[in-house]
């Protein structure tokens, strides 16, 4: 009997703290702030083919991340910072995603954008890959 009298009360107990206890969230501010969306929206490409100089992007343009959708087994889309897909030592690889099964999705946001040096390029296999940027 003392043992179901101590389940009741920490069962009531807990009930009162699940009550009383104040809610908590995220703070925002905590969680990068929003971006400005009304001069600067986010904006996407997307490309389903490596595509060496993606977009309208040029140096000085932020990438905020990008999205995998496989199409077909051992789906990738690799992000380059390099106005070719030339793989030499001039190229800079920013971000890969890779998906091991047709129709399965990914997404990789960073929580400071990436800063462009050169341009973008994206190498993408099997997949339709969409990037993120503003």
């Amino acid at each position: 009997m003392k043992s179901l009298q101590h389940v009741m009360v920490a069962l009531l107990a807990g009930a009162w703290l699940a009550v009383s206890a104040p809610f908590a969230f995220a703070d925002v501010s905590a969680q990068g702030g929003p971006i400005d969306t009304t001069t600067s929206p986010i904006k996407t490409v997307t490309v389903s083919s490596d595509t060496a100089s993606a977009g309208t992007f040029q140096a000085n343009s932020y990438i905020l991340g990008v999205k995998i959708i496989a199409t077909a087994a051992n789906a990738v889309c690799g992000l380059f910072d390099s106005a070719t897909l030339a793989g030499d030592s001039t190229t800079t690889m920013i971000d890969e995603l890779r998906e091991a099964t047709s129709g399965e999705t990914g997404v990789q946001m960073w929580p400071n954008p990436y800063k462009l040096t050169t341009d973008l390029s994206v190498g993408a296999t099997n997949a339709i890959c969409i990037v993120y940027y503003y």
